[in-house]
Parts: structure tokens; C-alpha cells; sequence
């Protein structure tokens, strides 16, 4: 009996380990290239082994930069050597075409002149974290359930979708959520505006019991104002409900509001989808490929400062924390090493998916789910939501946010489906074409789709993309000459 609850506890500490890992590979997956800059900021500063330089995009081609080295127990052994050959993150990409993208020279200047001194709402809340947790597992997975807090304080995960991707129980991932939504600002981590209200009373107003029960029993109606029926509810005056909702308007709809950034947006490029050369391309092989777009950091490994640490650090304690921050690192690399190759999986089967739409436009979109790259891919349908969602692509049809290629499809008469996104491009080509003093109708539209298209929409379905493009109905349309 004693020897089955020994082993019990070893599979569920490997389990934690394993976690670990995973929470931050899909913690940094989910960033786009500003705020992975911003966190790797937080974690070299955390970690001496570590350091986070700028890369300048040379003005021609350059030799191959020589591989960074990963620390282990024993960095002078071959197996050390073969394992970073293997992991290696910042290797060279051969035949780089530069000129795709001629303004990559001036974003990282930018990106100087645009740093801000505020703390924002992410670093708020994780010194926060830090200073309440205990732990690798915990500071991971607070981490990354921060990283769906947005900028007005909302988190805007899903508990269950996050315990099934990371495999861990439920009540784990609410444990930390509900510590979250004791930090500062009071409201954050709130899923909804009664939660964040509510939060926020518990908080700052714990004596006011007339202003909690407006919130949680009566929200509905106060939403609509109703102050005759609050009033019965609570048995109250209308005046004393007045009150309340006086008191009510003091709070902060969106506690974020206070750390949001007034700075300008900068859209940079993680990849770039091309044409593969012609002396490279194969029969039947694809047309297109995925590449990385050039870097404007790079994080390495600070051999020089472990070498110090080691020689100046005898003590026991001492050693097993430089051993805790190199395995630390290691994980970081090792994790920006997949973050990468998981990126250029999923833009790789795009570009496959959308050659069309690669050569010819919005017309040439085909639908595409995150279901089915998913499962060419072999990787969770959430990881490809959180490798998409704000994320860029450089393509021949400009710059594009990768999750622009994901839409569902409409039936056509020879049996293949069409993207929403291109019917919409055809309605447009036939309402561009149109006779202007004798315009084309909803129906009109939907019976030409179906004729000379094949493509079976209903007149409704016409109505509704024609009104989400902002083109006037047929009389708003028509001229008179």
C-alpha cells in the first residue's frame, strides 16, 4: 500500500513538470512579436544567464551567424553539442528575399522612440503573481491565463477549453483565475461586466449591501433602467434606487482603462508567404512557402556570465540556483524554438490551402477551418486559434493578419465549397459592373451568382454581405443620367 502512494506522487510530480512547459510554450505562442518582446523583457531581467538584443537587418546578404550555445550540466560534452545542433533557435534562413518587406530597417528605430515608461496592465499584474504564488507550475499557469486578460481588464479565456488543452483539472485553472481577480486593479479578470462590478464592490465596498444586491440579483433590469421594478424588487423607494445607481457609476466599467497605451500600433510581420523559385519548385509540389520574417530581437545565452557564476558560486544553495536558471533558460529557448516551428507549420498549410487567393485575390479565398489545419498540422485547434490570433503575414496580397485566411464556406453547384469572403468579392465585381441607371437587385444578385457562378446564396444572405461591405441598396445605387 505504502509503495502504491509513492509511486502515485512521482507520476503526479513528472505531470507538473511536464505541465510547466507546456503552459509557457503555449503561453509564448499566443503573443504577438510586440508583447513577446515586452514579456521576454520581464524574464531576461529575471534570469543573468539570459540576454535580449536587437537585430539589424543587414543591408545585403550576410554569412551565417555562428549558433548560440544552450547551457546544460556539462556544456563541454558532445551530447550538450548535438542537442542544441538539433534545437538550435537563431539559424540562418538561406535565400532570404528582403526586399518584400523594405521598411523592416526602420521598425526596431521605431520601436526605441516608442517605448513607454508607464508599467502596463500585463506587468502589473504579474508582479502581483509573483509575489502570490509559490511554485513554477502556478507562476506558469497565472502567467498564462494573463496573457488573456485584455487591455480593459476582461479575461477572455474559457476555463474548460483551458483545462483540456493543458490537460490539468479545472478547479486548478479556477483556483488562479480566482486569485487573479483579487489583484489590482479590483474588476480585472472579471469575464463579464457584472462580475467585474461585483468584483469590485467586494473589494471597495463590502459594507454596501444595497448596491451588491442591485448588481447580482437585479442586473437585467438595470440594465434597462427599469427603476419602478428595482425598486419593487428590493422594496425600496425609486428615489433609493436612484441612489444606488448613483453609487453604482462611481465604479470602473473597465478597470484596465487606467494602464491602456496611447501610443501608435505598429504591425509587424512574422512571416512571410512567397512563390518558391522556379529551380526549386517540384511537380506537384506547392507553390508557396512560409519563412520567417527577419527579427527585430533575439534572445541568447550569456555563456560568459555562467562561466563567472560558476567560479564565484561555491556554496550548494548557491549552485542549485544557477542549475534552477539555466534549465530555466533552456526551457525559454527550447519553447521560442517551438513557438517558431508551430508558426511556420500552420503558415505553411495557409499558403497550400490559399494558393488561389495568393495569386489572385479575395476571389481566390477558398473556406479553411482552424479544425482542419489542426489536424494536418497535429496539433489542438486552440493552438492554432492562439498561434493566428494577432499575428501577421506578409504575402503578395499585402499585409495580412493570419486569422483573415479562416472563414466558412458556401456551396457551390459542382460540389466545392467557396469562401464567404469570396462570394462577397463577386457581389462586389457585379455591383461595380452594373448598369448604374438600371442596378442589380438583391435577387437579381443572387440569380446571377447562381447562373453564371454556380453559386447558391439566398437573397437574405446577398442582402446581409452587401449591407457588412456598406454598399447602398438598388435604389440608393441608381443614376439618373
Amino acid at each position: 500500500m505504502m509503495r502504491m502512494e509513492q509511486q502515485n506522487l512521482q507520476r503526479q510530480e513528472q505531470r507538473q513538470t511536464l505541465t510547466h512547459q507546456q503552459i509557457m510554450g503555449l503561453g509564448l505562442l499566443q503573443l504577438n512579436v510586440q508583447d513577446l518582446q515586452q514579456q521576454l523583457e520581464e524574464i531576461v531581467e529575471l534570469n543573468p544567464f539570459l540576454e535580449l538584443v536587437p537585430v539589424e537587418p543587414p543591408s545585403a546578404p550576410a554569412p551565417a551567424p555562428a549558433s548560440p550555445t544552450v547551457a546544460s550540466e556539462d556544456p563541454d560534452g558532445e551530447e550538450y553539442a548535438e542537442r542544441w545542433a538539433e534545437e538550435a533557435l537563431w539559424r540562418h534562413h538561406e535565400g532570404r528575399d528582403f526586399s518584400v518587406n523594405r521598411d523592416l530597417d526602420q521598425l526596431w528605430q521605431y520601436r526605441i522612440d516608442n517605448i513607454r515608461s508607464e508599467k502596463s496592465l500585463y506587468e502589473h499584474l504579474i508582479g502581483q503573481l509573483r509575489a502570490s504564488v509559490r511554485g513554477p507550475v502556478d507562476e506558469a499557469l497565472g502567467t498564462f491565463l494573463i496573457q488573456q486578460v485584455d487591455a480593459n481588464g476582461y479575461f477572455q479565456g474559457d476555463v474548460a477549453e483551458v483545462a483540456a488543452e493543458l490537460d490539468i483539472p479545472a478547479p486548478d485553472v479556477e483556483r488562479l483565475l480566482c486569485l487573479i481577480k483579487t489583484f489590482e486593479p479590483a474588476g480585472v479578470g472579471a469575464q463579464n461586466l457584472r462580475e467585474c462590478l461585483l468584483l469590485q464592490i467586494e473589494a471597495e465596498h463590502a459594507a454596501d449591501a444595497e448596491l451588491r444586491e442591485l448588481v447580482r440579483d437585479h442586473f437585467d433590469l438595470l440594465k434597462d433602467r427599469r427603476v419602478p421594478a428595482i425598486a419593487r424588487a428590493m422594496r425600496i423607494t425609486e428615489a433609493e434606487v436612484e441612489e444606488v445607481m448613483a453609487r453604482l457609476r462611481k465604479l470602473e466599467p473597465r478597470p484596465g482603462r487606467a494602464f491602456a497605451s496611447g501610443g501608435a500600433q505598429v504591425v509587424v510581420p512574422e512571416v512571410i508567404i512567397r512563390e518558391v523559385p522556379e529551380e526549386r519548385q517540384l511537380r506537384d509540389g506547392p507553390r508557396f512557402e512560409a519563412v520567417l520574417a527577419d527579427r527585430l530581437f533575439q534572445v541568447r545565452f550569456d555563456e560568459e556570465a555562467l562561466t563567472q557564476y560558476r567560479e564565484t558560486v561555491r556554496a550548494k544553495e548557491g549552485a542549485a540556483w544557477v542549475q534552477e536558471r539555466v534549465r530555466e533558460a533552456n526551457d525559454l529557448l527550447s519553447n521560442l524554438t517551438r513557438r517558431e516551428q508551430t508558426l511556420l507549420s500552420v503558415a505553411q498549410c495557409i499558403a497550400e490551402t490559399q494558393e488561389d487567393f495568393l495569386l489572385q485575390g479575395e476571389e481566390g479565398l477558398k473556406p479553411l477551418r482552424m479544425a482542419d489545419v489542426a489536424a494536418r498540422v497535429g496539433i489542438h485547434e486552440s493552438t492554432v486559434s492562439r498561434t493566428v490570433n494577432g499575428k501577421y503575414v506578409q504575402t503578395p496580397q499585402g499585409v495580412l493578419e493570419l486569422k483573415r485566411f479562416f472563414s466558412v464556406g458556401l456551396a457551390t453547384d459542382d460540389g466545392e465549397d467557396l469562401s464567404a469572403r469570396a462570394v462577397r468579392a463577386q457581389i462586389r465585381a457585379l455591383i461595380e459592373k452594373e448598369d448604374k441607371s438600371a442596378p442589380l437587385s438583391d435577387e437579381a444578385l443572387s440569380d446571377i451568382l447562381q447562373r453564371d457562378h454556380g453559386i447558391r446564396v439566398a437573397r437574405r444572405t446577398v442582402a446581409k454581405y452587401r449591407e457588412g461591405m456598406g454598399i447602398p441598396t438598388k435604389r440608393e445605387r441608381k443614376r439618373f443620367s
